[in-house]
């Protein structure tokens, strides 16, 4: 058998592993992960130990619903309710990663979370929209190891914006009258 990640090219043979499977020797001789966008390990799986989660709130009336991403379990603003993990993402900025932002909307209740520079340029010059923060650091595109898209929907009767990575609740969206925007970024599966 061959290694995978960082151990990738080393020959060894199948052995039970910790978790009762078959692991190929070779992928025991990686190494302690750490935040630099490989599989040090050799599990498969780059970074995971360097990742947050991402929950997903939503909040607002029938007529002006808002959904919410959040690094914290808990609902950022007053009768919000809790949705669900949504995804994971880096914390910290490595090579390669694009920072990902979160903007409000005062006006109504809206957020719009962006990669897109010319997108921040447009939201910033806009009095309308504030500058929340720095949510985390994510893909550019679908070459990023182990990335699943994030879609972007926008309900423009509502004034409202949610990002999933479901493509079975991208269509239940769709048919409930959301617009697909598109791809926002490339995020990580919950692991």
């Amino acid at each position: 058998c061959t290694g995978q990640g960082e151990c990738d090219g080393y020959s060894g043979v199948y052995l039970c592993g910790d978790d009762g499977g078959v692991k190929c020797s070779a992928d025991y001789s990686g190494g302690e992960e750490t935040c630099n966008r490989l599989d040090d390990n050799c599990d498969g799986v780059t970074d995971e130990v360097c990742r947050e989660l991402i929950y997903r709130f939503v909040g607002g009336t029938e007529l002006d619903r808002d959904h919410i991403l959040s690094r914290f379990p808990f609902p950022p603003l007053p009768n919000y309710q809790y949705e669900g993990v949504a995804f994971s993402i880096y914390t910290d900025e490595l090579d390669g990663l694009t920072q990902f932002d979160a903007f409000s909307r005062q006006s109504v209740s809206d957020h719009i979370y962006t990669i897109d520079s010319a997108e921040k340029a447009s939201l910033q010059a806009d009095p309308d929209w504030l500058t929340q923060a720095i949510l985390g650091y994510v893909g550019a595109s679908a070459a990023e190891n182990g990335t699943i898209p994030l879609f972007r929907l926008a309900k423009p009767a509502l004034s409202d914006h949610i990002y999933t990575t479901d493509a079975a609740e991208v269509s239940s969206l769709i048919s409930s009258g959301y617009v697909l925007e598109g791809t926002a970024a490339w995020v990580w599966p919950v692991q």
